[in-house]
């Protein structure tokens, strides 16, 4: 346990962390003018960096083997490039668009804006070669998901929500020496450091725990009802300082609405407030299990039980609503067989559940001492009142069903069993309870999870009977615009009718390719008297007025004023194009292909909500029906073309569990989701399991540290468990390591080697129908594009050509350059290294917003080796895959480490029990050893060590018995010659002066006889003294030999200390200086012996202090850890070290006076009180001597 000492310094700590926080924090605050004047300081210190690495870029001759350009944009963000006659012939990255426009920017530094962004560029212009240095501030991305966001970047210290102004004013101006450069607009009176914010809250929450324990640990050595009082308030502070949202923590995830919302509840509105409600119900419950130790009288009884009562209640409660509002209130993701979806504010709310569960623990297991007699009635008892509890959470506060609300009465009879069995087994037992709560929150966490997917199912079968497709529409809205400035298609319409088939080939290959892919596609075409002038597969779409009548009368707009929405059409979804060329009018048809996939479009080109709609249908499989047929359906399962056959899905397929909607009339939608078998529920319970383990035995250590001596003295057995477990976790998380990094290598392998073969295959492909020439050749670019998305279909990856001075010549994705997402040159690594011929392929790490992806390049020679350019294959593919795979590792890992683990306790108790078993037998017989008496041996038929120890055992038993006769006669013999010895000297002593004195007076009589009576009285005076020395002599020895039995009642010590003090006269008192506490200290003991043991100790004292000039002696006493420790500590000359050892041996005297039996006595009398004396001294200085006593009544 903490001393006192040490636990006020944390107390005065973590309050000074918990006050200094909100101080930090609010010094670090800022206004929006101070935020413009940092990003301005910022800005110039950028400005300086991109101007030095232009003198590096403009000093190197060589500057594409210069790793110092390539780190300029790895490490500062700082994109440098350089033309030589307005070609570019250096750059360093391939992420930043804006090689195009930064022969627009006309001054040697400022704000350069782009299509995709705000820059701060610099420029150096030398003869014909100039050179540029831009560092992003803010992208301008058309679309926003979880790799883009429109935010300023980090090294401007701007907060993401602030907006930036170019032309007008704002709230504050940015300004680069002297000159305004934007402005910034903003909601907010103060901004907060996110860092700073960060570091303060988690500094304010570690200080308010070590505050909670400091308390503890003082409530533990005064548990009185008005300290309880005093320790709860803290608690109450928090819960005002949480209600008000204080700015020190609302910027933290702990009051995210997105996370988590309970508008609802008042008690758990935000996460900050269920991890609370949590933290305080558990400090609580521990105060109360402190306090209600022991029962004074049957009513305190009886309100102690009531408060537990009650205590219980809320806990329950709160356990059972936090878990509820976690998954149904929240964005959370507690699917826990994904590892790396596992966020910091779900592992919060995990921790919340955790110290629920161990305040019920403590609350229910203080609970079992109210019922301490018949074990059979008891638990009747003790269930009947688990039950009550139950009943009462059933109608105040109900679950689902009535058999959710019966849990605590599981967890209640197991707590009962093991407490009530004295189960000695503790690591088992606790196990057995974690087991037993990690099951139950399991059970509570699929319910709920699968409760909230039910509605998210609902929620997204609308969303697919929606026919409208935004993908789609998003795709459609640049295409009137390149259709209409198309001068191949220009010339072709020129030639119709017969150019009727190139054109149709042209719109479909050039245009409507990729996404469009999904759809069937029909181009119908009119000139101005309305004559078709292509041919469509249905008479109908020869019919211009069929398309007028559909866009006017049964079609809604999109996004797009050249597409329209055919609403009326229920079969499936159905848009019409409609797109102007000169005197003519084209018609596009797209209605989606049955059975179509969603493909492998990447999430980086999704907005957020198409986005979040893939996410939603990660290992699900839906159907839609209308009109009875199946005309979409994505996943896994294989669905009925006709929906009358979809009703006996349920009773065929076991391993799949399906959910029928019916959004309208025409439409039915299934969405089928895998059943979660046994295995997915052990994985889930593992988790849970060892979440829970981790923390309870955290919580555990602390609480035992502080409040026991468990760790201080761990048993042989506990050491044994606790090596085969931390052996068998080094060995997992080794293994879990070791094949976490074996997979990520295996897999970046893997995956360079199937682009590798996409590459050679694709090649091939290509120089089947071009030569190597024609790959670059601007004549065949539009046919070699087809191309390219016709292999991109077929190898499901996407194909860039780079020509052979960098720059982008042809994509089977335009929307990645166009959408700004990447530049339109290759990475200078790759271009640089496969140019001066260093390899024949480079792979590289890209990033674009913030998703990574791995880019391969190869590059394509002519006929006579001449490079050509460059084949690239970007791979966004399925960064999911590593992380599905991993996460399938680590749940194997962990299901075996939780069975290992239950292994391992159980091998442990086996293992310990059976090597400590002869330790434990030697035990027993050795603290039944008795000297003087017959001993008994120990029978192990064993040879083996144990057997070798209990022989030496039975052998030294034997050896002990005769040395015990040996040294009991030896002692005897020696006590009683060392006693005649200091008896005879004591006696020897006073003697002499009286032989002295008799011869003196025969001498007297015979010479001079008239002076006899005077010299007769004198010596008689000196032979009474001698004689009283004798005397007392004689008493000391005898009241050493004979101490009375020691009667331990409760003393009163502080009177028996100012009694000591008043036995000296006012002269000699006045040096004693007494430093006692306001309260009178009763303790354990002897009153007599403990008023000789303070006189023993105070005349030794005065003594010593003899011959000081300015003497004291100072008495003070103190409670700490259960006793009372006085100390008497003086000024005088000290004890020399030689003598130390021997002070409180019998006989032994530092004075040429006295026995030597003093302190002897008095630490015989010390161990009689349970207590204990010792001392500190040092020579010319002083010394102390301190006592310890136990608290008494």
């Amino acid at each position: 346990m903490l001393k006192a000492k040490t636990n006020a310094i944390i107390l005065v700590l973590s309050s000074i962390a918990i006050v200094g926080a909100f101080i930090v924090n609010s010094f670090f605050s800022v206004s929006l003018s101070k935020i413009a004047t940092q990003a301005g300081n910022n800005l110039e210190y950028k400005l300086k960096e991109c101007n030095a690495v232009l003198d590096t870029l403009l000093s190197v001759r060589a500057p594409g083997s210069n790793s110092s350009l390539y780190d300029a944009f790895d490490k500062k963000n700082i994109g440098v490039y350089l033309f030589k006659n307005d070609s570019l012939v250096f750059w360093n990255n391939s992420q930043l668009p804006v090689e195009e426009g930064l022969k627009a920017f006309q001054k040697n530094e400022g704000l350069l804006k782009l299509k995709h962004g705000y820059y701060l560029c610099s420029k150096i212009r030398k003869d014909n070669v100039t050179a540029y240095a831009v560092c992003l501030i803010k992208p301008i991305y058309d679309l926003q998901n979880n790799y883009l966001k429109n935010e300023f970047l980090n090294w401007t210290e701007i907060p993401g929500e602030i907006e930036l102004l170019e032309k007008t004013s704002g709230d504050a101006d940015v300004n680069l020496k002297n000159e305004k450069l934007f402005g910034l607009k903003g909601n907010e009176e103060h901004y907060f450091k996110p860092a700073v914010n960060l570091s303060c809250a988690y500094v304010f929450l570690t200080g308010f725990i070590a505050l909670l324990i400091s308390l503890m640990v003082f409530f533990k050595r005064n548990n009185s009802y008005r300290n309880l009082a005093l320790v709860l308030l803290p608690i109450v502070i928090l819960k005002v300082i949480i209600y008000l949202k204080p700015a020190l923590l609302s910027g933290t995830f702990l009051y995210n609405l997105r996370l988590f919302a309970n508008a609802g509840s008042v008690m758990n509105n935000s996460l900050a407030d269920v991890l609370f409600n949590s933290t305080a119900l558990l400090y609580i419950s521990l105060l109360f299990h402190l306090k209600f130790s022991v029962f004074n009288n049957w009513r305190e009884r009886i309100l102690q039980f009531v408060m537990l009562f009650i205590l219980a209640f809320f806990i329950i409660w709160q356990f059972n609503h936090s878990l509820k509002s976690l998954v149904i209130n929240s964005t959370l993701s507690f699917d826990f067989l994904s590892v790396f979806n596992i966020r910091i504010a779900a592992a919060v709310g995990l921790l919340s559940l955790v110290f629920n569960s161990l305040a019920l623990f403590v609350t229910l297991y203080r609970t079992c001492s109210f019922f301490d007699k018949s074990l059979l009635i008891d638990f009747i008892k003790y269930i009947s009142t688990a039950l009550a509890l139950c009943l009462c959470l059933h109608f105040i506060a109900p679950m689902d069903s009535f058999l959710q609300d019966l849990w605590p009465l599981l967890f209640a009879a197991v707590l009962y069993v093991l407490v009530k069995l004295r189960y000695q087994r503790f690591s088992l037992g606790m196990g057995i309870l974690i087991l037993v709560m990690s099951a139950i929150t399991s059970g509570f966490f699929n319910y709920y999870i699968d409760k909230d997917e039910k509605q998210h199912l609902e929620v997204l079968a609308y969303n697919l009977s929606e026919r409208q497709d935004p993908l789609l529409e998003s795709e459609f809205a640049g295409l009137p615009q390149r259709i209409h400035n198309d001068t191949k298609l220009g010339v072709l319409l020129n030639f119709l009718p017969g150019s009727e088939k190139e054109i149709a080939s042209l719109l479909k290959q050039k245009y409507f390719s990729g996404y469009f892919n999904r759809y069937n596609i029909e181009f119908s075409m009119f000139d101005k008297d309305c004559r078709p002038l292509l041919t469509p597969g249905q008479a109908i779409l020869l019919n211009e007025g069929f398309f007028e009548d559909q866009i006017k009368f049964n079609s809604d707009s999109t996004f797009s004023p050249e597409l329209f929405f055919v609403k009326a059409y229920k079969k499936n979804s159905r848009y019409i194009g409609k797109i102007g060329l000169a005197d003519k009018n084209l018609y596009v048809l797209l209605e989606p292909k049955q059975f179509e996939e969603l493909g492998t479009f990447p999430d980086l080109l999704l907005d957020q909500s198409p986005q979040q709609k893939q996410e939603n249908l990660k290992n699900s499989s839906y159907a839609v029906y209308r009109s009875d047929q199946n005309t979409n359906r994505y996943g896994e399962f294989n669905y009925p073309f006709y929906f009358r056959d979809s009703t006996a899905l349920a009773g065929q397929d076991k391993e799949y569990i399906h959910h029928y909607f019916s959004p309208d009339e025409s439409t039915r939608i299934i969405i089928s989701k895998k059943v979660k078998d046994w295995n997915y529920r052990f994985t889930y319970n593992s988790y849970l399991f060892l979440f829970f383990s981790i923390v309870s035995f955290l919580c555990y250590y602390v609480y035992a540290t502080l409040f026991t001596t468990n760790f201080n003295n761990a048993s042989l057995t506990r050491r044994i468990q606790t090596i085969v477990i931390v052996l068998l976790l080094l060995a997992m998380s080794a293994v879990g390591i070791t094949s976490g990094n074996l997979v990520s290598k295996q897999f970046e392998t893997d995956n360079i080697k199937q682009l590798q073969e996409k590459t050679q295959t694709i090649e091939n492909e290509l120089a089947v129908m071009f030569k190597p020439e024609e790959l670059f050749d601007v004549n065949q670019k539009e046919l070699v594009n087809l191309k390219l998305k016709e292999l991109t279909h077929l190898f499901n990856t996407d194909i860039s050509l780079f020509d052979q001075h960098g720059t982008l010549f042809n994509t089977s994705q335009p929307r990645l350059y166009e959408k700004g997402l990447a530049a339109g040159v290759a990475n200078p690594k790759a271009y640089f290294n496969l140019k001066e011929n260093k390899a024949s392929a480079y792979s590289y790490n890209e990033k674009a917003g913030t998703l990574q992806y791995l880019s391969l390049y190869t590059p394509v020679y002519s006929s006579n080796k001449t490079l050509l350019g460059f084949v690239n294959l970007p791979y966004f593919a399925k960064q999911s895959d590593l992380v599905n795979e991993l996460s399938g590792i680590i749940s194997a890992l962990i299901n075996v480490y939780v069975i290992l683990f239950v292994i391992s306790i159980l091998a442990g108790l086996i293992l310990a029990g059976y090597i400590t078993k002869p330790l434990r037998l030697i035990k027993q017989q050795i603290s039944n050893i008795t000297l003087g008496k017959q001993n008994e041996t120990i029978n192990w038929s064993s040879n083996d060590e144990v057997g070798k120890l209990v022989n030496e055992y039975n052998n030294m038993l034997l050896k002990l018995e005769h040395s015990a006769t040996l040294l009991a006669q030896s002692e005897r013999e020696s006590a009683w010659r060392e006693m005649a010895k200091q008896v005879a000297h004591e006696i020897k002593n006073p003697l002499t002066p009286m032989k002295l004195n008799l011869q003196y007076l025969q001498h007297v009589m015979k010479n001079n006889p008239e002076g006899f009576n005077e010299k007769f009285e004198t010596a008689s005076r000196s032979i009474i003294e001698q004689i009283d020395t004798l005397a007392g002599i004689a008493n000391e020895f005898s009241n050493f030999a004979k101490l009375p039995g020691t009667n331990l009642q409760s003393v009163n010590l502080t009177e028996v200390i100012n009694s000591t003090v008043n036995l000296f006269d006012k002269k000699r008192a006045s040096v004693i200086h007494t430093n006692l506490p306001a309260e009178e200290i009763f303790v354990l003991g002897d009153k007599e012996q403990a008023l000789r043991v303070f006189n023993n100790i105070i005349k030794n004292a005065m003594q010593a202090i003899e011959g000081v000039e300015e003497p004291w002696i100072s008495i003070t006493a103190r409670f700490e850890d259960d006793l009372y420790k006085v100390s008497i500590e003086d000024n005088g000359c000290g004890i020399a070290e030689a003598m130390r050892e021997k002070i409180f041996e019998p006989n032994f005297t530092t004075k040429s006076t006295g026995s030597g039996l003093g302190l002897a006595m008095v630490k015989n009398i010390m161990s009689g009180f349970g207590g204990c004396i010792y001392f500190e001294s040092k020579e010319n200085k002083g010394t102390t001597f301190y006592m310890e006593f136990r608290k008494g009544n």
